[in-house]
């Protein structure tokens, strides 16, 4: 398997979407239903990426990005971002770092995957 991808979102049937786009495109794709999980998996696994949602509960993606930063063994991974809500001027201007791309919902599979191989080279 290729580089392993970690997809956050609460959405069962984008999990499933995303994690079989992901396969046929030649990555591991890791998944979790909820933020708060996802930072234990993340410290497990050590994924190459994370395809995060925004909006979630009880932990948001917001939430899920601090705790990305302040960890010194995570920091270094980065991060896309899907939302369903367009993201107006700075709301996300602190997470410039790990943040790489902003996609909006729905993610079309062929804007996801050329974002990868851009990714990925």
């Amino acid at each position: 398997m290729g580089r392993r991808i970690l997809v956050v979102d609460d959405d069962r049937p984008t999990l499933e979407m995303v994690s079989l786009l992901l396969e046929r495109g030649g990555y591991e794709p890791v998944v979790s239903g909820n933020a708060a999980e996802a930072l234990g998996i993340a410290r497990v696994s050590r994924p190459d990426l994370v395809l995060l949602d925004v909006l979630m509960e009880p932990l948001d993606g917001w939430e899920f990005l601090d705790a990305l930063m302040a960890d010194p063994a995570l920091s270094p991974i980065r991060v896309m971002l899907f939302t369903a809500c367009p993201l107006v001027g700075g709301e996300y201007e602190k997470y410039r770092g790990p943040v790489v791309k902003v996609f909006q919902k729905p993610v079309y599979p062929p804007e996801l995957m050329k974002a990868l191989e851009r990714f990925f080279p």
